[in-house]
């Protein structure tokens, strides 16, 4: 197989989520976009190559293909900035979600 930018399970769902915090006024002035967020089109790269492990929770792999299907059709979307948070809240929550199953921790996450 060849991974042009990462794989795994974890860290690809936790780099695409970093893309949450880029500053949008640089994707602005790099690719001469404004009023579009360029998050999710730089994020998606990550979810490419993702593997999912096949001993997941059949509900919970289905959820991450869903929402993994979801990002790489929304990479070229017009989307403003609260859009695009909706689907990162949407990472997050499947994150969450992964700690809960696999490792029965309940997660909090607070930041501004």
């Amino acid at each position: 197989m060849s991974v042009e930018f990462n794989n795994g399970f974890i860290t690809a769902l936790t780099l695409f989520y970093a893309h949450r915090f880029y500053n949008l006024s640089v994707f602005e002035t790099i690719h001469k976009v404004s009023g579009r967020d360029l998050r999710l089109w730089s994020g998606s790269d990550h979810l490419l190559n993702i593997q999912i492990p096949d001993n997941i929770d059949p509900d919970l792999r289905r959820r991450i293909e869903d929402f993994v299907r979801k990002v790489v059709s929304l990479r070229f979307a017009e989307l403003n900035e609260d859009e695009a948070d909706k689907v990162f809240d949407e990472c997050l929550e499947l994150l969450k979600e992964v700690d809960r199953r696999l490792f029965g921790l309940e997660v909090i996450v607070n930041y501004p």
